[in-house]
């Protein structure tokens, strides 16, 4: 693998991908849309290419030496009405782009790619989910995840073993602002731990997601596969406890509330109104009591076993990414 093309580099998982391909000496070429993306990513060491996914320059042409193409772009955030203007990914743009991304790598021969999928398929995990768990999406978003899986297999009909689609948990790290309020809140000793603490809490490392997307692109084994990729599965209470280890401070907990939390999160769960109503408490309860674990047996095995990041290894490079370190 000497060249490749990235969709969405200009993003978290993006840019990571970009500088550990960078540091193995391979070449690419990024697609942006703005003039401080284009900057980001030359900084990086990377080569692009201007234009919109949904409006781009000849991608055929731009897949001319490409040996891999990682679509890792997802549809950009639009207001949507129905739920009282909250912005919310617009699915038929992911659609739309991956349709595009994919007629052009299956159209230059040889390319490989690699569709950054995600576990939303799968929709309320209950136990653990492998790739042969019926996909059951609960989102428009994840449903269009499910079409656009279908729609790159369809695309790649003739040549499968040219196409893997790896499915990424939820993913934290350096520089990621989605997690940062929560271990700003833990580093801060403002966390409490809602209930036991014990439910698995799948969420994955920004280098080990970004170790399996390359090692999907370069595993001759892994052509034609789906897998789930990221970082081995911890419980909601070990992550906390991993986070204050690091930087100074201790978690609370309330395990006192589990029963009456699971209850509250129950109602939430069945009755939208309550959801919109009070998207922050919703929020809560999800995080603290929705059991999520996702099998990676698959990506042992047809990626090799992947030695993974230390669970205390991640968490201190993302708070020192934040600056929240203890001070000497």
């Amino acid at each position: 693998m000497t060249r490749v093309f990235v969709t969405g580099a200009s993003g978290f998982i993006g840019q990571h991908l970009v500088r550990a391909l960078r540091a193995e000496g391979t070449t690419v070429l990024a697609l942006v849309r703005r003039d401080d993306s284009a900057r980001l990513l030359a900084s990086l060491g990377a080569e692009t290419l201007r234009g919109d996914l949904l409006d781009a320059p000849d991608l055929r042409s731009a897949l001319s030496g490409v040996d891999v193409v990682f679509h890792l772009a997802a549809p950009r955030h639009e207001p949507d009405q129905r739920y009282g203007g909250t912005k919310r990914k617009d699915p038929l743009a992911l659609l739309r782009g991956t349709r595009l991304v994919a007629s052009a790598a299956v159209a230059c021969h040889g390319v490989r790619m690699v569709h950054a999928s995600s576990v939303v398929v799968y929709g309320s995990v209950h136990g653990i989910a492998t790739e042969e768990t019926p996909l059951a999406p609960v989102t428009d978003y994840g449903r269009a995840r499910v079409e656009a899986e279908a729609l790159c297999r369809d695309t790649f009909a003739a040549s499968p073993e040219r196409l893997v689609i790896a499915r990424l948990t939820e993913v934290y790290g350096p520089d990621g602002e989605t997690h940062r309020p929560i271990f700003e809140a833990i580093a801060s000793g403002r966390f409490r731990v809602i209930g036991n603490g014990r439910l698995t809490h799948h969420i994955s490392a920004v280098q080990d997601v970004v170790a399996a997307l390359i090692a999907c692109a370069r595993t001759p084994a892994a052509g034609g596969k789906t897998m789930n990729v990221g970082s081995r599965p911890a419980t909601l209470g070990e992550f906390a406890d991993a986070v204050a280890t690091a930087s100074g401070t201790s978690v609370r907990r309330t395990p006192y509330l589990h029963h009456g939390a699971v209850l509250a999160r129950t109602i939430f769960t069945r009755i939208p109104l309550l959801r919109r109503s009070f998207p922050a408490v919703n929020s809560a309860l999800q995080y603290h009591l929705k059991e999520s674990a996702y099998a990676l047996d698959a990506a042992d095995r047809w990626l090799g076993p992947q030695p993974g990041l230390p669970l205390e290894a991640a968490v201190e490079a993302t708070l020192a990414s934040y600056g929240l370190t203890p001070k000497a």
